[in-house]
């Protein structure tokens, strides 16, 4: 006799679950570091030394970090490279300019 319709086992009798591969909480403080390092990378442009180690931190987190969380490792990413390309072609043209006026004068 089955006291609860529905059930496969009877009252009484207690079945145990066990999962052979216990789940990992999963961690997503390398996206969110990446996340964070990109955005500040923005926001602190104009000091270039700062702003290029966070921009070149932010695209190695967010590397790293793009399996726990692709938003926000992609902000990361996307957020350092434009930071790193924007610094790498300011003293391009930072150079270029130098070269010019350095051959100019001669």
């Amino acid at each position: 006799m089955q006291q609860y319709p529905g059930t496969q086992y009877p009252a009484g009798q207690f079945v145990q679950v066990v999962n052979a591969y216990p789940m990992q909480p999963r961690s997503t403080g390398l996206a969110i570091t990446a996340m964070v390092l990109g955005i500040v990378s923005l926001v602190v442009w104009c000091l270039p030394l700062l702003a290029i180690l966070l921009g070149v931190l932010a695209i190695i987190f967010g590397a790293v970090g793009f399996r726990q969380h692709k938003g926000m490792a992609l902000t990361g990413l996307v957020c350092g490279s434009l930071h790193f390309v924007f610094w790498l072609g300011l003293l391009l043209i930072a150079g270029l300019g130098a070269s010019a006026i350095a051959g100019a004068a001669h």
